[in-house]
């Protein structure tokens, strides 16, 4: 009982395990054709600029304290 349920997770973990070659092996490998078809669109919005943020530290900040405010007026005094 005990063999069969090690032998179980063993092959669970190698077909994880493998899937997880295959995926960082297809990411490396489709990184290097995007930067031979397309040298100038990775990092840079195509132009050879770099990319702007478009969240501005002011728009974090306020969303961040309307999230606090949020939780605070309707989750108060709930046990956790």
């Amino acid at each position: 009982m005990i063999l069969n349920g090690l032998t179980i997770a063993i092959v669970g973990m190698s077909i994880v395990f493998a899937f997880l070659i295959i995926l960082v092996l297809s990411m490396i490998l489709l990184h290097g054709l995007l930067k031979r078809f397309m040298p100038g669109s990775l990092a840079t919005g195509g132009d050879g600029e770099p990319r702007a943020s478009e969240t501005s530290l002011s728009t974090v900040t306020a969303a961040i304290a309307a999230t606090r405010t949020h939780i605070l007026r309707n989750y108060r005094g709930r046990g956790a």
